[in-house]
């Protein structure tokens, strides 16, 4: 239906207004004209009509200005946009939906598909607007000063192409992903008042979350885990662990906000329904109407710091997958390699101790023919977890062969070295016991530099397996150092 509808239709050509207004006319529809950009903001603001048809080329302000202030101004968000341009390019078209028009319309195209393209809007705008509540707008007689507005949403979107930028910078420099947390935590503290926010990854596997902290807030890791799930659908819901097994890597940063204002939780949903990313919280100062407070952009804000977090997060994963045992979870010997012969080129000037055991499960195919390779792999499974959760930061352990393992030890010498490799031969000898992995055990050898010989890989890995195979000539289940070793054992 076409009774009571008003269009209104700006273009710097009188000849187009002619013809294309009688056009409309000759549908029913009432037609306001305007001869360029200002005057169709101004007539918009004030007139409110159903639809508005825009040419691109006009004086004072385009058509492509005009879209994007009356998608910004709440009177006009809702109404219909059609740009009408003899413009054609690929290019033109998709700035023309960028800036907010509902549809793209050549005049090339002819008047019927210019009609039926009118006609359909104006119908799926009634439809939405049966469908629900009408927002609240500004009261029409409301007046604006149009050229301070534009200004303002040229500012406004200046504002977010630098910040959005930036995120983007970050995604392309880093690599690291506590680093990549760090930097976008204070990134975010740049353009919002925040006290701790927090990002779910929904489509990893597992499913985990990221918290960001300013300074020690008083906000718990559980609070958070909680916010991110509350934006999400039951169906969704259903199929995550409760909020107190969902993995949180915790990221804090310098700074903080007065916990004196009044502080507000926002949450979101990010992605579409049948495609849903993630979600996003935030704890921080109650929004104002203000710069970088709309949900909209705080929305895109999210997303972009998502997409640039979610790449550092998987490299990071593909990293540790390139570099890490399956199995064991401890590394693998390629990265043992690497890293090994960069330790002792840097202990090497200041002659700073740098200790390898060489660690090896006895009888380890005894057991595989006996209680098959299941019971091997929760053997070697069971050692790495003891070698993980026993070594300090600066140290590694590698998976060097089948059923031995390499752990080198920063700044320790020979007797610490001896001391470590004893005290893990006897926790694993409790944990393999424990599992009823048989009665297992393990020996060690174990060589240090400078006490054994230089700071050079293939050297001290030789010293280090001669130890372990005079441990294993003289029974097993010990620890022997190289200087121990006699070059002449034979294993029984």
């Amino acid at each position: 239906m076409t009774e009571g509808k008003t269009i209104l239709l700006a273009d710097d050509s009188r000849l187009v207004r002619t013809v294309i207004g009688r056009a409309l006319e000759g549908r029913g529809y009432r037609v306001l004209l305007a001869e360029d950009g200002l005057a169709a903001v101004e007539q918009a603001w004030a007139r409110l009509p159903d639809l508005v048809l825009l040419d691109v080329d006009m004086p004072r302000m385009n058509g492509y200005q005009v879209a994007r202030l009356l998608r910004s101004e709440a009177r006009t968000a809702d109404i219909p946009v059609v740009i009408l341009s003899s413009r054609e390019a690929a290019g033109d078209i998709f700035w023309g939906l960028e800036a907010g028009a509902d549809a793209y319309v050549t005049k090339s195209a002819g008047e019927l598909v210019l009609l039926s393209t009118v006609a359909r809007l104006l119908q799926e705008r009634g439809r939405s607007r049966r469908a629900g509540p009408a927002p609240m707008t500004a009261r029409p007689e409301e007046s604006l000063d149009v050229l301070a507005r534009l200004n303002q949403l040229l500012d406004q979107k200046l504002f977010e192409a630098t910040v959005l930028n930036q995120i983007g910078e970050l995604a392309a420099e880093l690599r690291d992903y506590r680093r990549a947390a760090e930097r976008a935590g204070q990134l975010l503290a740049r353009v919002l008042d925040y006290q701790v926010c927090g990002l779910l990854f929904l489509q990893a596997e597992p499913v985990e979350g990221l918290m960001i902290a300013r300074g020690q807030v008083a906000v718990t890791e559980q609070a958070v885990r909680e916010r991110l799930l509350t934006p999400l659908a039951a169906e969704i819901l259903a199929d995550l662990p409760p909020p107190a097994a969902l993995p949180l890597t915790v990221v804090r940063i310098e700074g903080s906000v007065d916990a004196d204002e009044p502080q507000l939780w926002r949450e979101l949903a990010l992605g579409d329904e049948p495609d849903l990313l993630g979600s996003f919280c935030v704890l921080g100062r109650a929004p104002a109407p203000q710069r970088g407070d709309n949900r909209e952009w705080l929305r895109t804000l999210a997303l972009h710091l998502f997409t640039a977090l979610d790449n550092a997060r998987l490299y990071a994963r593909l990293r540790e997958t390139a570099i890490t045992d399956g199995l064991t979870g401890v590394f693998n010997r390629r990265y043992f390699a690497d890293q090994f012969a960069r330790l002792c080129q840097r202990c090497a000037p200041e002659r700073r101790p740098l200790s390898v055991i060489l660690l090896d499960v006895d009888h380890f195919k005894r057991l595989n023919d006996t209680l098959g390779h299941q019971a091997g792999d929760a053997a070697l499974r069971e050692l790495g977890s003891v070698l993980r959760e026993a070594l300090r930061p600066n140290d590694f352990a590698a998976r060097y062969g089948g059923e031995e393992f390499a752990v080198v030890l920063l700044d320790t010498d020979e007797g610490q070295a001896v001391q470590l490799a004893e005290r893990l031969r006897r926790t694993l000898r409790e944990r393999w016991a424990r599992a009823g992995l048989w009665h297992l055990t393990a020996s060690a050898g174990v060589a240090t530099a400078p006490t054994h010989g230089p700071h050079e890989p293939e050297t001290l890995l030789a010293l280090a397996d001669r130890a372990l195979y005079a441990a294993k000539a003289r029974g097993r289940d010990r620890t022997v150092s190289a200087r121990d070793a006699s070059p002449t054992a034979t294993e029984q």
